[in-house]
């Protein structure tokens, strides 16, 4: 039910929300069309349209936003850990 409010809210089709997904994960252009199907000069289509970019942009900071979040507990968590080890040494 999600992808359908997704779907409407961007207006873009699932493929495309797909893809954007894939770029936003990291995946090679290759790859997203093999798995979405299309030509990989589809997919240089999207990224010019306004509504793709707009939906990638929002993945993309979304994911760093986690990020950020994550790196500094990590981070504490190595710190932790090497001076647990530099302990039992």
């Amino acid at each position: 039910m999600a992808l359908v409010k997704d779907v409407q809210e961007s207006g873009l089709t699932e493929v495309q929300l797909r893809a954007t997904s894939m770029l936003a994960m990291g995946c090679a252009t290759f790859e997203i069309a093999r798995e979405c199907d299309i030509d990989r000069s589809t997919l240089w289509l999207w990224r010019k349209n306004p509504a793709f970019k707009a939906q990638l942009d929002t993945l993309l900071a979304e994911a760093k936003d986690r990020t950020d979040e994550i790196i500094p507990h990590d981070i504490t968590q190595i710190k932790e850990l090497v001076l647990v080890v530099h302990a039992v040494n």
